[in-house]
């Protein structure tokens, strides 16, 4: 799920009360609510 930068991969995106992260420093509470979302792919 996370690089060697500690970064999302690019193909998760993490969302936070209805809100995109846009890095994971965002502090979260008991009461939030997080997605997180995973992109699919095959043939």
């Amino acid at each position: 799920m996370l690089d060697e930068k500690d970064n999302a991969r690019t193909h998760i995106k993490i969302f936070a009360n209805d809100q995109q992260a846009s890095d994971l420093s965002r502090q979260i509470k008991d009461t939030d609510m997080v997605h997180i979302i995973c992109a699919l792919s095959g043939g």
